[in-house]
């Protein structure tokens, strides 16, 4: 519907040639929207979940140490098993808790790697952290002046950051998921 509506509001602005390529692509991408959702609607919701990606099958046999390239409180780390990470504080967690991340963007090894759309499926990926730590930055100084006038003022700041070692960095295959019942 967006892109229908784009393509017109294009069209009105651009060549004649142009507008009928955008117009004749905008139909194409809505009939190939309610194709997918036809089809979608057509397959059997059981036998989607029971039978896995040859990708996520050949994955969780490689051999290679894995990595994940996750999202935590809105930032992306790059991380593998054994791993220290630095992030900003997360405020009521106690130390020695182990954590459960869950925002992956992708997993992978030296063979083979999964991205999401933007996250990996919820059930895929597995990627646990202890809490380390709970500590305070380098203090980091600004100075405002201002030139021949005899101003001058020094301002600190220490950000709260929060170390987590990372336990487990893996993928979880249908055999060994949860039944959702």
């Amino acid at each position: 519907m967006l892109r229908v509506a784009l393509a017109s509001a294009l069209a009105r602005t651009a060549s004649p040639f142009m507008a009928r390529s955008m117009a004749t692509a905008a139909a194409a991408a809505t009939a190939a929207n309610s194709e997918t959702a036809t089809t979608n609607n057509n397959t059997n919701a059981t036998e989607t979940e029971s039978t896995p990606s040859p990708y996520v099958a050949h994955l969780a046999a490689t051999t290679s140490p894995l990595y994940a390239l996750l999202e935590v409180k809105g930032r992306p780390y790059h991380v593998t098993r054994g791993d220290l990470l630095t992030i900003p504080k997360l405020k009521g967690v106690p130390l020695g808790a182990e954590l459960a991340l869950d925002k992956v963007r992708e997993i992978g090894s030296r063979e083979i790697s999964l991205r999401g759309a933007p996250y990996v499926a919820p059930g895929l990926a597995s990627v646990k952290a202890v809490v380390i730590e709970h500590w305070l930055s380098d203090k980091r100084q600004t100075v405002k002046t201002k030139r021949r006038k005899g101003y001058k003022r020094t301002y600190g700041h220490r950000q709260h950051l929060t170390s987590l070692r990372v336990t487990e960095v893996g993928v979880v295959t249908v055999a060994e998921a949860p039944s959702p019942l």
